[in-house]
């Protein structure tokens, strides 16, 4: 759209097509400030988020560092925008598992005077669920310690994407404040497990409901720290308790395109490779 563009990363080989595209890359520890203050100077806008780092010995303290590095240097670059990665449940500092970060990150950026800064309180996003072809594949199931007949909103990551850019090429906000960004309808995992069996072909894959205890083994199996999947199930039973989705409006505006149903072929492809 005519902008200049700068990423910044930690594996420039991640970039190659962004690169390629004329971005501009930055390669450097998204945890520095000094780092991150260079990198934004001179931005018009920053799109903000904590990357994933899924072997945090203490996750809540990973994200806050990375928050605090991110509002230092947005506030020392002088950036006059940001749109920001967040969650629904992100109006709750605790009670919420990892989305407390995100709450986190939103009250740094508005102890920031005259930035103006808008709140993507994104749903569940749908390609959390690739994590589980392995489990579907090898198990015959698809489990977790959510409910199973709880019914939530999800999104596909490339409309959240669409949204945030959106925001940056038309810098339509001012001051502070968060929108929701969803998925045309909500769905519990029964649901979805339903949807995901039929596109493999089996139609009587089951979802199954972990005690806490076992489903934070299953995720540390997979590689994930204790404190990361501690704050995962966190997210779940912040979901039952209703704690993360008090508040959930949902408008045309604030809904996405993209369908469970096809989002499930996208699933299928990452299970055929597995």
């Amino acid at each position: 759209a005519g902008h200049n563009v700068r990423i910044v990363g930690r594996d420039k080989s991640k970039a190659a097509d962004l690169i390629a595209q004329g971005a501009e890359f930055l390669q450097g520890d998204q945890q520095d400030a000094g780092f991150l203050t260079k990198a934004f100077t001179g931005a018009d806008a920053v799109y903000a988020m904590v990357p994933p780092n899924m072997q945090a010995e203490d996750f809540p303290s990973y994200q806050r560092k990375g928050a605090d590095a991110i509002a230092t240097a947005i506030q020392d670059a002088k950036v006059p925008n940001v749109v920001m990665l967040s969650s629904v449940g992100a109006h709750r500092p605790d009670g919420v598992g990892a989305i407390g970060g995100l709450h986190y990150m939103e009250q740094k950026f508005n102890a920031i005077e005259g930035l103006n800064a808008r709140y993507l309180r994104a749903g569940y996003f749908m390609e959390n669920l690739l994590g589980f072809t392995g489990m579907v594949k090898h198990m015959g199931i698809l489990g977790s310690a959510m409910n199973p007949d709880q019914r939530f909103s999800t999104v596909a990551t490339k409309d959240v994407a669409a949204r945030g850019l959106k925001r940056l090429l038309d810098l339509d906000f001012k001051g502070k404040d968060h929108e929701f960004v969803l998925g045309p309808s909500e769905h519990s995992y029964s649901e979805m497990t339903i949807v995901l069996g039929k596109h493999i072909g089996k139609n009587d894959l089951k979802y199954v409901q972990f005690p806490v205890a076992d489903a934070a083994q299953g995720m540390m199996g997979m590689g994930m720290s204790k404190s990361v999947a501690d704050n995962m199930n966190g997210i779940a039973e912040g979901m039952i308790t209703g704690r993360i989705t008090e508040g959930l409006q949902r408008t045309p505006e604030n809904t996405g395109k993209t369908t469970f149903e096809e989002f499930a072929g996208t699933w299928k492809a990452v299970y055929d490779m597995n």
